[in-house]
């Protein structure tokens, strides 16, 4: 697999609800070691036609909204996307992880949320907004969940 592939595959089976905004992977992808994404939109093809591994959700779909990207250049020297064009990727099958001390709570959020991302209707600006506020609201759960374990658990 191409390595900017398998890091993107790493990086969304690592966070708790198995999805990011592109912008956010991007930036974790330089963390990951693997510098900044030469091509933003090349990135996004390549995991756009890999169905079987990832989906890709567009926010500024409708008659409303610009359905173009805008790349702009971020503070950090990295790509950034603008506000409403920001794609969401979700990582199909999550591989089984240890979540830490809230393991099945965890899971059981993580899962809920990747099934319904799989099953979503994306021409329908409501539902995928939806789904995005309920990956933060996943997000939410989880560090309210691990933060309130004793230290060193």
């Amino acid at each position: 697999m191409n390595p900017w592939l398998e890091g993107v595959r790493r990086v969304l089976a690592r966070t708790p609800m198995g999805a990011l905004s592109l912008s956010i992977l991007l930036r974790e992808l330089r963390f990951e070691g693997l510098g900044v994404v030469p091509d933003p939109k090349s990135l996004l093809k390549a995991v756009s036609d890999r169905e079987d591994q990832f989906r890709v959700f567009h926010l500024g779909i409708g008659p409303w909204s610009r359905t173009r990207l805008r790349i702009q250049e971020a503070v950090g020297g990295g790509p950034e996307f603008g506000p409403g064009d920001d794609p969401w990727i979700l990582l199909l099958r999550v591989p089984g992880s240890d979540l830490g001390p809230v393991h099945g709570v965890g899971r059981r959020i993580q899962a809920g949320l990747v099934e319904w991302g799989r099953n979503l209707d994306e021409g329908c600006p409501a539902s995928v907004a939806r789904w995005v506020r309920a990956i933060g609201e996943g997000g939410g759960a989880w560090s309210a969940l691990v933060s309130g374990l004793p230290q060193g658990r």
